[in-house]
């Protein structure tokens, strides 16, 4: 009896900490659906959110996810992104039968389901190490070439033009990637003196990276260019980044504003400070 009370009060323990999960760092609003992913704090998978403008936070349909991130310190964020009806992701959790190496996968948003069908978190471990990748991670493998020693090590994706693109950095070096379904293409060496994890976004039909502090960069195969502090940012890690597809707006809600009482869109409404 004791085993069961115990296994009982894990369940909902488990359940009070999922429900109290920050949202992992942005939210996409495309279709007009709002699509955002929270991280299991033990398992590390992740969960797909996607509901209506009028629905309550944590209302809308929750979708398992066979990816998730990884918990060494500094944690990076999940990086993911949705294009086309394809969810994308870079899987690093840390389970000894995931290679890093394949990380990145690319999966049907059609086929993901949903975690009232009987899903189990170590199936979807299962399923993520299986998937075929959608490029070998090649930023990685040329970030260890350069020091194996994880200093500073962050490193976000986003699909844009056809084309998926990767920023990887550590201690202190930046590199730019850039997949054309094929083959890889790489910047030079980039120092840069960013501290904390950044994000890639679209805006002013441009590819651009926020740094944690606020600043934005252009981002290309030639490397980074500093264009402003574009405001209504703190730090990237006390909240998330909006990216309105449908509209083309960007903005910045911080993690106190997210009550689950209100709508998502009220939310946002009430408390989004635009970035550009």
């Amino acid at each position: 009896m004791k085993i069961i009370a115990f296994h009982i009060a894990l369940f909902f323990a488990t359940a009070s900490v999922l429900a109290q999960s920050p949202i992992d760092r942005k939210i996409i609003v495309e279709g007009g659906k709002y699509h955002y992913v929270k991280i299991h704090p033990w398992n590390q998978m992740g969960t797909l959110h996607v509901l209506d403008g009028s629905d309550l936070m944590d209302s809308g349909k929750a979708y398992a996810l066979p990816a998730g991130r990884g918990y060494f310190e500094p944690i990076n964020p999940l990086a993911w992104d949705i294009a086309d009806s394809d969810f994308y992701a870079v899987s690093f959790i840390d389970n000894p039968l995931n290679d890093r190496n394949e990380a990145i996968k690319r999966f049907a948003l059609s086929g993901l389901r949903l975690w009232s069908e009987g899903v189990r978190a170590e199936d979807l471990i299962q399923v993520s190490v299986d998937y075929h990748m959608l490029a070998s991670n090649e930023p990685y493998q040329f970030m260890l070439k350069q020091s194996n020693v994880l200093e500073g090590f962050f490193f976000d994706g986003i699909s844009w033009e056809g084309n998926y693109w990767m920023v990887v950095a550590n201690q202190g070096q930046l590199s730019i990637w850039k997949y054309d379904s094929e083959t890889w293409q790489h910047s030079e060496i980039v120092f840069s003196e960013t501290k904390g994890y950044f994000s890639l976004v679209v805006s002013g039909k441009k590819l651009r990276m926020i740094s944690n502090n606020g600043t934005l960069y252009d981002v290309s195969l030639e490397g980074i260019t500093a264009v402003k502090n574009p405001g209504g940012l703190t730090l990237l890690n006390n909240g998330v980044i909006v990216d309105n597809r449908d509209s083309g707006e960007l903005f910045y809600v911080s993690n106190s504003a997210f009550d689950v009482n209100s709508t998502i869109e009220q939310i946002i409404s009430k408390n989004g400070k635009p970035i550009f």
